[in-house]
């Protein structure tokens, strides 16, 4: 059992109410407090916020609601600052955000229910439908799992590298390592020889010589690089210079000689075909087949099989050579056309070539420039700091040759190399340590990027399995809704938007009338709320609000008839262990506990301010 105690909540000044397992109506006329209270229940469970704003009473200066049940005690109070802003605190019954965005899409059906209003509205429904999802930042985490897996996949693959250095580290270490020790023995006996020890001058000139020496070196390798810079932009300038772009001109004639070349072949083979024939029915003999034959001492004459004159063999056979040799024209005229074609294909490609290779030696031409610039600047600095330390140097230097002898000088020399093979030699150890490290940790980093693949394909899997219940309970609820209310549509559906990638990228609402698909504006007030509440209801039960909040409140679907509300009451009675609704008392008397609003101080009860 639920009992709530109110105090300034939109039209209820005060009032206390108890709600027992089951069907509860609150049935009043008009301006009684029955949407005020279902505003009420939605404060005190921490549903309002996101969607609504705090609903205290106009002119009330602060409101709360309580609700005690078995167990606990929640409280939330509303507070209205000087500047008139409102803002609510307490304990509600819902403190997971997930479970107050749940329960006010999919469990408090009052006539400001997000989920009515778009489809009222004809709104988009993906953000209210995928609400849930976007809180628990089901993409984000997405994302962020596969960032990471390329930079695994990318520190896998440098670290299969980074092994392969071992076996030439390793020698390294094994070399200074020997050196070092030669140099250890060296510097003993220089400090047997030289009978002291080194003093503060003595070290500060080591120091600086071995760091001296560290310009030295960064200087020659700038230098180096420079010079090599140089090569290459001389040399990439040179080629620069040696390219030669040709331009070719489109050639105008080019669509007529293809065209000219198609009309030859047409002739070409027509020629060949008629001189073929002529000429093997002629030397075979047989005009017989053809055409009447003439056959006289003084030679044979034949019929013309095309105009019926006679003419003699040799005039035809003069004939038909005429026409190889027209043929043989048409063929070399042909040819010439082709290769004039042909070659002029052949010089724009080259062109092309050429052009292309131009820009690019032309951008490679600018980043070496830049690059020696760079480098130009950086090697000034680096001379400019090695002048200056060897100022300093030569001064101490002089100051330490007047007070050592020449013993005094090589331990110092022996000491500046000491200590840079013990750099080298450190470097490369924690070098060796690390790629030894990199070997070992390979194993991890692949078993981590099996896990990475896992967390994926779940999140997918979840993110989908949600869009496909909640598409599955739509389409069982709107079949309950047209088994119990009949109304006079043919349906409705939730039809699934995907990407490339085969996310859902939005959720339409599919009305279907008489065979066609419309949409809501076509319905009736009463079919556009049935609707919503059965979409409602598909998002409750795809999300299992039933787990997080027990208590389903419906409000303002007065467009409905008696009989349906009451229908509507029946259908939703198991949904949740309290379930709220409001009526009119002409709707007449309903199966379940009926609360009354008379005992109730509401705003009616001293002004005309509407409250439902």
């Amino acid at each position: 059992m639920w009992r709530l105690e109110i105090d300034n909540i939109a039209g209820i000044r005060s009032g206390t109410a108890t709600l027992e397992p089951g069907l509860n109506v609150v049935q009043a006329s008009n301006f009684q407090g029955k949407s005020s209270f279902a505003a009420a229940i939605r404060t005190v469970l921490g549903a309002t916020g996101r969607y609504d704003a705090p609903p205290l009473t106009e002119g009330a200066e602060s409101g709360s609601v309580t609700l005690t049940t078995e167990d606990e005690t929640y409280e939330v109070a509303i507070e209205r600052a000087p500047d008139g802003t409102v803002t609510q605190s307490g304990t509600p019954y819902l403190a997971d955000e997930t479970d107050q965005v749940c329960a006010r899409l999919f469990a408090l059906l009052d006539e400001d229910n997000p989920i009515r209003i778009a489809v009222r509205d004809g709104a988009d429904l993906t953000p209210l439908l995928q609400a849930p999802l976007d809180i628990a930042d089901v993409d984000s985490r997405i994302d962020a799992l596969r960032a990471e897996r390329r930079d695994l996949e990318e520190e896998l693959s440098r670290a299969e590298r980074v092994t392969e250095r071992i076996p030439a580290v390793q020698e390294s270490v094994t070399q200074l390592e020997a050196e070092l020790e030669e140099l250890r023995s060296r510097r003993e006996e220089l400090e047997k020889q030289a009978e002291r020890t080194d003093d503060d001058l003595a070290d500060e000139v080591v120091e600086k010589r071995s760091t001296l020496e560290e310009y030295e070196r960064h200087i020659e390798q700038t230098e180096a690089g420079i010079e090599r810079k140089r090569e290459r932009l001389a040399g990439t300038e040179a080629e620069l210079d040696a390219l030669e772009v040709p331009a070719v001109d489109d050639d105008a004639d080019v669509a007529a000689k293809r065209e000219r070349i198609d009309e030859l072949e047409r002739k070409i083979d027509l020629l060949t075909r008629v001189s073929q024939v002529s000429r093997e029915i002629l030397e075979a003999g047989e005009l017989d087949l053809i055409t009447a034959v003439d056959r006289s001492l003084t030679g044979d004459e034949v019929e013309c099989w095309t105009c019926g004159q006679l003419a003699g063999v040799d005039r035809m056979e003069q004939r038909i050579d005429a026409l190889r040799s027209e043929l043989a024209d048409l063929r070399e005229r042909k040819a010439t056309l082709t290769g004039e074609v042909e070659a002029h294909a052949a010089r724009q490609r080259e062109a092309e070539r050429k052009q292309r290779e131009a820009e690019s030696l032309r951008e490679e031409v600018q980043r070496l420039r830049l690059d020696v610039e760079e480098s130009e600047t950086e090697l000034e600095q680096l001379e400019e700091n090695r002048d200056a330390l060897e100022a300093e140097l030569a001064e101490l230097e002089s100051d330490l040759d007047e007070r050592e002898g020449a013993v005094d000088e090589e331990l110092t020399d022996v000491t500046v190399r000491i200590n840079d093979c013990e750099r080298r030699l450190s470097e490369k150890r924690q070098e060796l340590a690390d790629l030894e490290n990199e070997r070992e940790d390979l194993a991890a980093l692949r078993e981590r990027r099996e896990e990475l693949d896992a967390e994926l394909t779940a999140l997918r899997n979840r993110k989908r399995d949600a869009q496909a219940e909640l598409v599955a309970q739509f389409d069982e609820a709107m079949a309950a809704v047209m088994d119990r209310f009949a109304p006079g549509f043919g349906g409705a559906r939730l039809r699934l938007q995907t990407g490339p990638d085969g996310d859902v990228e939005r959720i339409d609402l599919v009305i279907a009338r008489e065979g066609r698909e419309t949409t809501v504006d076509a319905l009736s007030e009463g079919e556009v709320e049935l609707v919503g509440v059965a979409l409602a209801l598909a998002g409750y039960r795809a999300f299992d609000v039933d787990e997080r909040v027990p208590a389903v409140v419906v409000d303002g679907i007065g467009q409905l008839a008696a009989e349906h509300l009451h229908n509507l009451a029946d259908y939703l009675r198991d949904t949740g262990e309290y379930l709220v609704t409001t009526a009119y008392p002409e709707v007449g008397a309903f199966d379940g506990r009926t609360i009354s609003p008379e005992e109730w101080d509401v705003v009616s009860d001293d002004a005309a301010t509407p409250t439902d």
